[in-house]
């Protein structure tokens, strides 16, 4: 990811390509918007966004499997409009 870059992760294949670039540090902002995708593993090896983490209108999302190594968001985390999320782990280490 280069410098204040911002990453959208809509379908299944963005979090497969995220998982490849081996990525840890984003610097601009995470989105997460889609309703294709149940959790978020392929972001098990993201530590840090710079950024704000935006997670809505997934209303496939579960649950935020794939943040469990998430542990330093630099601007907002807003979680809103996920009508099946039923559990907010995968947090547990902000």
């Amino acid at each position: 990811m280069g410098d204040n870059e911002d990453y959208f992760i809509e379908q299944a294949v963005d979090l497969s390509n995220f998982y490849a670039s081996g990525c840890t540090v984003i610097e601009g902002h995470l989105t997460i918007q889609s309703d294709s995708i149940g959790n978020l593993l392929g972001l098990e090896n993201l530590e840090e966004v710079k950024g704000d983490v935006i997670i809505e209108n997934s209303d496939d999302l579960i649950n935020l499997n794939g943040l469990e190594n998430l542990h330093t968001i630099g601007g907002e985390l807003r979680i809103e409009d996920n009508d099946h999320l039923v559990s907010l782990e995968g947090l547990e280490s902000l």
